[in-house]
């Protein structure tokens, strides 16, 4: 490109994808658009729109000119004019709500602690707290929890984000502070970054939950790891329960993440603990088929004979129930196989 332009190509010359300039925004080529606009590309495409943010507003919040583009080159085309204060709306936004998120969250989105630098160096606002389309409350540091790129993390709390400020991510979701973010999408680097910059380990969202039962719910990829970072690190509380009682242990067996059930049992999390229906892990493990959960609650001295306050029901009536609502074949046969677990039959 170099080449061409020394010998007196057209910069502007366009095709129906638009201007050099104009597709190499698209493409999140940082480079090639700082080259072209140093020999003087103009900043407006072939229709005369400009190559930033204005022309995303003008067409729909998550499509341009030419389709659905990526979080990060939305927040690129900002960088490319040169001064993110262009359009003051939404670079430098403090907790207003509006219906477009500002470029610092679309780079945070992305995952790109190089654009998210720059905007912070330009003035973007890691405070602001805005309306997404969604009707949720969202923050730059939520974007980033989401983008699982933990120095994007580090530049937001640097840079002032609240570490407390809740989000939502639609109008009906509950809010949660970003720690929760981080656990049900994040790494398990980014706990450590949160926890030490101020966020509360304990914290409960409106339904009771703490990072320790999302850590649980996470799964086997991830959930043990943060599981343990949250019991031996920052001493979080597995004794806090949801609104029905339920605990991270109940959780864990739930959804057969022997890894967790584990860790907090041998943390000294009560096996036997109960919700406010009377139930215990191995109650819950039963109703949802959670055969690995159940086959270690039993051998680790579950007590398999305790009735739920609400319905009288053991494990094993809980796991015979199940068995008689399954409908499909491999449905059948892994209840059976629960059944044998909590019968201590072979299956």
């Amino acid at each position: 490109m170099k080449l061409l332009l020394s010998y007196g190509a057209d910069v502007d010359a366009a095709d129906d994808g638009g201007t050099a300039l104009a597709i190499a925004a698209w493409n999140g080529d940082d480079e090639v658009a700082e080259l072209l606009i140093n020999h003087g590309a103009s900043l407006k495409d072939v229709r005369g729109a400009d190559v930033n943010i204005a022309a995303v507003r003008e067409i729909g919040v998550f499509s341009d000119i030419r389709g659905e583009k990526t979080a990060l080159q939305r927040a690129v085309l900002c960088i490319f004019e040169g001064d993110i204060n262009h359009d003051k709306g939404l670079a430098t936004v403090t907790n207003a709500e509006i219906e477009l998120e500002p470029p610092l969250f679309w780079a945070a989105t992305g995952g790109s602690p190089e654009v998210v630098s720059r905007l912070l160096s330009a003035g973007a606002d890691a405070t602001a707290r805005v309306k997404n389309i969604a009707g949720g409350l969202v923050t730059a540091l939520e974007r980033g929890c989401l983008s699982k790129n933990v120095q994007v993390v580090d530049l937001l709390l640097k840079a002032g984000a609240d570490v407390k400020a809740e989000n939502r991510f639609h109008k009906t979701a509950l809010e949660q502070p970003p720690l929760h973010t981080a656990i049900r999408f994040g790494t398990v680097g980014m706990i450590g970054l949160l926890v030490r910059g101020g966020a509360d380990v304990d914290a409960q969202d409106q339904e009771g939950w703490t990072a320790l039962h999302k850590a649980a719910r996470r799964g086997e990829e991830m959930g043990p790891e943060m599981t343990e970072v949250l019991l031996t690190e920052f001493k979080a509380n597995y004794t806090l329960p949801t609104v029905n009682g339920g605990l991270p242990v109940h959780v864990a067996a739930a959804v057969d993440n022997v890894e967790c059930l584990a860790l907090l049992v041998r943390a000294g999390s009560d096996i036997n603990a109960v919700d406010l229906a009377g139930k215990t892990p191995l109650h819950w493990a039963a109703d949802k088929g959670a055969l690995r959960a159940i086959e270690w609650l039993m051998r680790h001295g579950a007590d398999d004979g305790v009735e739920a306050c609400e319905t009288g029901m053991t494990a094993l009536d809980y796991a015979e129930r199940r068995l008689r609502e399954a409908h499909l074949r491999h449905h059948v046969v892994r209840r059976r196989k629960v059944l044998a677990a909590l019968s201590n039959k072979t299956a």
